[in-house]
């Protein structure tokens, strides 16, 4: 991630990827993006905007379930109460 600012200077349109496409490209696994409302390091919109374009993908695949989005009213941190959702995620999908 930190070469996204360093080598790519935060342009999408430099970028050799587009996360969306990485995102679908996991349909119909289970994904879980945990982006924080005042993380220092990421736009949460960013992380949205990335889910909304592969939601399309996983209703394609009968999958709607297994993508998943939280945003939990901190810094960049996992607070225990998003470890929870994760864990519940993780219990959900691959056992």
């Amino acid at each position: 991630m930190p070469r996204i600012s360093s080598v790519y200077n935060n342009d999408p349109k430099q970028m050799p990827f587009d996360f969306p496409e990485l995102i679908g490209v996991l349909a119909p696994a289970a994904f879980l993006a945990i982006a924080p409302l005042h993380d220092d390091n990421f736009e949460f919109s960013g992380v949205d905007d990335c889910i909304k374009a592969a939601r399309p993908i996983y209703e394609l695949m009968e999958a709607r379930g297994h993508l998943s989005v939280e945003h939990p009213d901190c810094g960049h941190d996992f607070p225990e109460s998003s470890r929870k959702i994760a864990y519940e995620f993780f219990d959900r999908h691959l056992k």
